[in-house]
C-alpha cells in the first residue's frame, strides 16, 4: 500500500529541496522510492505541466530529470535520454548551473544500459567533478560509487573495492544518507561475490538489505533478494537460490523494471541450466534476449549471449555454441569488459581442444589477463591520487 508524503521515511533528495520543486515532483519521488514508476512518471508530468505554467525554468529542469530517471527504470530508454537532455539544457540556461550534474549522472545510467561503456565514465566523471564544485559531497560519493560500479563490471576489482572502501567510510556515519549507503555495500558485496568470497558477500548484501527496508526503498530491496539469489546458486544452494531469483523477478515484473527483468531472465535460465533442465533454461534465455533487443540493453547482450552458448554446448550444438560465444566476446571487448572477455575466450578454447575443431584458430588469452592487470594499474594510481586530494 503506498504511503502518504508525510509518513515516508526517507525525504526525497534533501539536498535539492527547493521553492524549484512542487508538491508533483515530491510526490513522483516518493512513488519512485515505493517502486510504483508508472504512477511516479504521472505525477513527474503534472509537475512538468505546473512548472511550464508559471514560468518555472528551473522547476522544468528537476521535473525532466526526474522523468528522465523514471523512464528508464521503468524501460524506456530513448525517452529517458530526451528528457535529461532536457534537463541539461535548462540548467546549463539557469542561475543553477552546476545543477546540471544531476542529470548527467542519471544520463550515465542510459548509456551504461545501451552499453556504452566510454560515455558512461564520461558523464560521471563530469558530474563528478560538477558536484565537488557545488558542495554536493554525498551526491558526489553516490557517483564515485556507481563509478566503482562500472570499474567492476570491467573486471578491474581491485580499483572497484578501492572506491567502496572510501565512499563507506565517508558515508556510514551519516543518516541522512542511509539509502547510498545501501548501495554502497551492495556493490562490495557484488565485488566478494566475483572474487568467490561469498561469506563476505551475504554479509554486505543483507547490510544493504536491512538499510533499503529501513528507508523503503523497494528496488533497493528487490535487487537484493536477486543477488543474494545469485550467490546461493554458486555455492550450489540451487533450491534456495531458485526461489529467490524467482521471487525477485516476480516483484520486478510488478514494478516494471524492465532491464531488471532482463537481468533476472537471465539468471534464472543459468541456474536452471545448472539444474540440467535445458528446455525451461532456454525459455528464460530467450525471453531475456528479447527484452535486450527490445529495450536496446546492449550492456546485458553479451551476458545473455553466453548463456546461450551455454544451453548449446549443454546439447551438443557445437556450431551453435561456438558463434554464440564469439557474438558475446565481440561484445565485452566493444565495453572493455576484460574478465568477461577472457571468461569467454577460455570458453571458446575449451571447445576447440576437447571437440577438436581443427578448422578454428586458438584465441589468445593471456594478452587480455595482461591488459586488464596494466590498465587496472593505472587507473589504481589515478584513483589513489583523485581520493587524496579529497580527503585533503
Amino acid at each position: 500500500v503506498s504511503k502518504p508524503l508525510y509518513l515516508c521515511k526517507k525525504s526525497p533528495r534533501p539536498l535539492c529541496a527547493s521553492i524549484d520543486k512542487n508538491i508533483y515532483n515530491y510526490l513522483g519521488e516518493i512513488y519512485s522510492i515505493q517502486g510504483e514508476y508508472q504512477q511516479a512518471i504521472q505525477y513527474h508530468l503534472k509537475g512538468l505541466q505546473y512548472n511550464k505554467t508559471y514560468g518555472n525554468n528551473l522547476g522544468l529542469a528537476w521535473a525532466n530529470n526526474d522523468l528522465g530517471k523514471a523512464y528508464y527504470i521503468y524501460g524506456d530508454i530513448q525517452t529517458a535520454q530526451n528528457y535529461l537532455e532536457e534537463s541539461v539544457r535548462l540548467f546549463e540556461s539557469s542561475t543553477d548551473k552546476l545543477s546540471k550534474a544531476f542529470p548527467l549522472m542519471e544520463m550515465s545510467y542510459v548509456f551504461q544500459y545501451m552499453g556504452n561503456v566510454e560515455r558512461t565514465i564520461a558523464l560521471l566523471k563530469e558530474s563528478f567533478f560538477l558536484l565537488r564544485k557545488k558542495g554536493a559531497e554525498n551526491e558526489m560519493f553516490a557517483v564515485l560509487n556507481n563509478l566503482g560500479r562500472l570499474y567492476q563490471s570491467q573486471g578491474f576489482l581491485n580499483a572497484a573495492e578501492i572506491i567502496f572502501d572510501f565512499c563507506l567510510s565517508r558515508l556510514e556515519k551519516k543518516s541522512s544518507v542511509k539509502h547510498y549507503l545501501g548501495w554502497v555495500h551492495n556493490n562490495l558485496a557484488r565485488n566478494y561475490l566475483y572474487l568467490n568470497e561469498y561469506n563476505n558477500a551475504i554479509k554486505h548484501f543483507n547490510m544493504a538489505l536491512n538499510i533499503f527496508e529501513e528507508v523503503q526503498e523497494k528496488r533497493g530491496s528487490i535487487y537484493i533478494l536477486n543477488n543474494i539469489g545469485e550467490t546461493y546458486a554458486k555455492q550450489g544452494k540451487y533450491d534456495d537460490a531458485l526461489n529467490l531469483l524467482i521471487n525477485s523477478c516476480c516483484q520486478k515484473e510488478k514494478i516494471g523494471d524492465k532491464h531488471a527483468i532482463c537481468y533476472s531472465y537471465r539468471e534464472i535460465g543459468e541456474l536452471y541450466l545448472k539444474l540440467e533442465q535445458t528446455e525451461t533454461a532456454y525459455s528464460y534465455i530467450n525471453k531475456a534476449f528479447e527484452f535486450c533487443r527490445i529495450g536496446n540493453f546492449g550492456m546485458l547482450e553479451g551476458d545473455i549471449l553466453t548463456s546461450l552458448g551455454n544451453y548449446y554446448l549443454a546439447i551438443l550444438s557445437l556450431k551453435d555454441s561456438y558463434d554464440s560465444y564469439s557474438k558475446a566476446l565481440q561484445n565485452y571487448k566493444e565495453q572493455h569488459f576484460y574478465s568477461r572477455s577472457l571468461a569467454c575466450t577460455k570458453k571458446i578454447n575449451t571447445i576447440i581442444q576437447e571437440y577438436n575443431c581443427s578448422d578454428k584458430e586458438y584465441l589468445d588469452e593471456s594478452g587480455i589477463y595482461t591488459k586488464l592487470e596494466s590498465e587496472q594499474s593505472i587507473l589504481i594510481k589515478e584513483l589513489q591520487e583523485l581520493l587524496n586530494n579529497i580527503s585533503k
